[in-house]
């Protein structure tokens, strides 16, 4: 994805390069926070002018939607590529927080754009925006059940807790994370905030917890 946003030297574009606005829309919303962004600065940096905005995107709201789909769908790229089908739930909450804290490309902002979306209030987010956010998180929220009844069927996870508020649970302990993230905190603290959050829903006796056993997301006590 290009991050790059720098203004060209020289008159706006004739046409108005849709995707460049979204993608820019997109990146500063997750970097600045939806209610620090202005059109006039999206515009600036897409080097367009107003009325040329207005006639591709009809309104601020319907490229909010936009660059909400856009984010999301980013964002399943990532995990699709992490191949997490048949692996145990320990394993998948390991590859999901290193590429959550780790594996993060310095142009990429800290934290969640979705997470902070959630947090905005008052009237900044349209209808379609709204919607469309809504949309996204029904969508995670089926992840998250996805993963939650494969443990149950393997065995690694606990049954003890009813799916909605497993499911529930783990949604506001990623939320917690990537909030974290965006404040600036240590990987490794949160990291070890995660592994406390998660440890009672991980079953030792079908996965064999045992030290050093699962890198750098063993569950036991911390020597530190």
């Amino acid at each position: 994805m290009n991050h790059n946003l720098s203004i060209p030297l020289r008159g706006r574009p004739k046409k108005v390069d849709h995707q460049n606005v979204v993608e820019i829309a997109m990146y500063l919303y997750w970097a600045k926070g939806i209610q620090n962004v202005s059109l006039n600065e999206i515009c600036r940096k897409a080097n367009i002018a107003k009325t040329s905005f207005y006639r591709e995107f009809d309104s601020e709201d319907k490229l909010m939607e936009l660059a909400i789909k856009m984010y999301f769908d980013w964002f399943n790229c990532l995990l699709a590529e992490l191949n997490l089908e048949g692996r145990s739930s320990v394993e998948v909450f390991g590859m999901l927080m290193d590429m959550i804290l780790d594996d993060r490309n310095e142009d990429i902002p800290p934290g969640c754009m979705l997470v902070k979306m959630r947090d905005v209030r008052g009237d900044k987010l349209g209808p379609k925006a709204l919607a469309q956010l809504h949309l996204c998180q029904q969508q995670q929220m089926k992840m998250i059940e996805h993963f939650v009844i494969c443990g149950q069927q393997r065995g690694d996870f606990t049954k003890e807790i009813s799916i909605p508020t497993a499911v529930a649970y783990i949604d506001n302990q990623l939320s917690n994370a990537l909030a974290l993230m965006a404040q600036g905190a240590p990987s490794d603290r949160i990291k070890e905030f995660s592994k406390i959050a998660f440890s009672p829903l991980f079953l030792k006796k079908e996965t064999g917890l045992a030290r050093g056993s699962l890198r750098s997301y063993n569950l036991e006590a911390s020597n530190e």
